[in-house]
């Protein structure tokens, strides 16, 4: 399992460059405020898009796995009818989209209006944006994951070289640009992941709305709602921020959002690629759960290694991503990057929930979830600003680790091992304590750094402690053998 993390990761961490790429041109083409409005106008198109999605990106981990297990015939059949509704599905709500802009664009709020033009090319985007998670998906569905990587990579090398229309028409240029150098990748891609090695066998065609199955309509259905409630309760926060202290401050919270975005790019993409196809193969629970704890151990030793650095550095890390315009946001970093890393430790159990088939608990707690961020949310951050939208978001993972966690044990006695518990702890801890002493210390004093740095090696003494000693073992022969591979021979 170490391998496959570090094979995802090398991949994730050359997407990840590219979308600081992209980050870094946006912040130092727009600034902050326009860069708020971005934020803004993102969050619309995403609740829009996965309203209109239906859930079916994420059906498609659910089932196509299942499929590609029996027959890859099978799976070609379920995948080309769900890549046919999504695109009629995209292109509907984009011209429904584009209607109600030219018509009625003061629904969409009044901090938006001088923008209807961006919020209009936005729009021409919903297909990219609905497609390119489903074809992802569908390929991890083939259970290659490195493959779906490659997905993810093409997509960020399209969102950087989008970029350079920034310079040419604003934000109107790079989502036009987006949309048409997305559209590409989209038919490229969706022409190859059908495709199945050996003969087609002959297979009845599903039963059911568009040809799907009923219990992929079951499933869409019951996470509509998720679909639609999760991206609008982030649109709120930061509509919110926008309202309440302005588009500059919504600029510099961006800051620290995107440093967590990145975080959640680098070590989550593995939830979707790795995690969920293997606990949707079937099997007994216990054992589904065996895994999703394996998994979870792992996830939290490499987590609690790599972001200490990051935590103790926020103003480089806000300089380097943006600029230093948007400096103010370093001192949040922590608590968004921490909003990430528990929205993945929840993550990880509720991926074997709705494995489980228990669909009505998961859309529940979620919608609970989502509720709780919009009141404090309306609570909290005309008082707090960036803190305070931070805190309401932060609220939504703490609810469905424990709400996921609790619901495992009752329904199926399944716990989460200790180990797993307390590398999890070890980790939230250690993103805490890094993340207060990196936003209140000194950023470049030379004992301050002295400090960050031993604070970091402790961590590691710790981390090394914690290893068992088979892990150990692989860790040490990992490190001899690249050493091996980095030292010249000698002729």
């Amino acid at each position: 399992m170490l391998g496959a993390f570090i094979a995802i990761g090398l991949l994730q961490f050359v997407t990840m460059l590219l979308q600081l790429v992209r980050t870094k041109a946006l912040a130092l083409a727009l600034g902050p405020e326009l860069v708020g409005i971005m934020a803004v106008i993102d969050r619309l198109t995403a609740v829009l898009s996965q309203t209109a999605s239906l859930s079916i990106p994420f059906a498609a981990l659910r089932f196509l796995p299942e499929r590609w297990t029996e027959s890859p015939t099978a799976f070609a059949l379920l995948y080309r009818r769900m890549a046919w509704l999504l695109a009629g599905l995209s292109a509907v709500a984009m011209v429904l989209t584009l209607g109600v802009t030219v018509v009625r664009s003061e629904v969409w709020g009044a901090q938006l209006l001088p923008y209807r033009t961006a919020v209009m090319a936005a729009s021409l985007t919903m297909p990219v944006l609905v497609l390119v998670p489903f074809l992802r998906n569908a390929v991890a569905g083939r259970l290659q994951e490195n493959r779906s990587m490659f997905v993810a990579l093409a997509h960020a090398a399209v969102a950087a070289l989008a970029v350079a229309a920034v310079w040419w028409h604003g934000l109107v240029g790079y989502y036009t640009c987006y949309a048409v150098l997305g559209l590409v990748l989209v038919i490229v891609v969706g022409k190859t992941v059908g495709r199945v090695p050996g003969p087609r066998q002959a297979i009845a065609p599903p039963s059911g709305w568009f040809g799907l199955p009923r219990q992929v309509w079951r499933f869409s259905g019951a996470l509509l709602v998720v679909a639609f409630f999760s991206p609008y309760a982030a649109l709120l926060v930061h509509y919110g921020v926008l309202r309440e202290h302005g588009a500059v401050t919504a600029g510099w919270m961006q800051a620290p959002v995107g440093i967590g975005l990145a975080v959640r790019t680098l070590l989550g993409t593995a939830h979707a690629v790795f995690l969920t196809p293997n606990v949707n193969r079937g099997g007994d629970p216990a054992d589904r759960m065996a895994w999703a704890n394996r998994y979870q151990e792992t996830f939290c030793l490499l987590a609690v290694t790599v972001l200490p650095p990051l935590l103790l550095f926020p103003q480089l890390a806000v300089r380097l991503l943006y600029s230093s315009a948007f400096g103010p946001g370093a001192t949040y970093v922590v608590l968004f990057v921490l909003v990430e890393i528990v929205t993945l430790l929840a993550g990880t159990y509720g991926a074997l929930v709705v494995a489980l088939d228990h669909l009505g608990f998961h859309v529940v707690q979620n919608v609970l979830a989502q509720l709780l961020v919009s009141g404090l949310a309306a609570w909290l951050i005309r008082p707090f600003g960036i803190l305070g939208a931070g805190l309401a978001l932060l609220s939504a993972p703490m609810l469905l680790y424990l709400g996921t966690t609790s619901f495992l044990r009752w329904r199926h006695r399944l716990q989460v091992t200790r180990r797993a518990t307390n590398l999890g702890a070890l980790l939230t801890v250690t993103l805490v304590v890094t993340g207060l002493f990196g936003a209140r210390a000194a950023p470049f004093s030379p004992a301050s750094i002295g400090l960050k740095l031993a604070l970091y090696g402790v961590v590691i003494a710790v981390v090394l402690v914690m290893l068992t000693a088979e892990e150990r073992s692989k860790l040490w022969n990992g490190v001899w053998a690249l050493r091996g591979r980095l030292t010249p021979t000698r002729s």
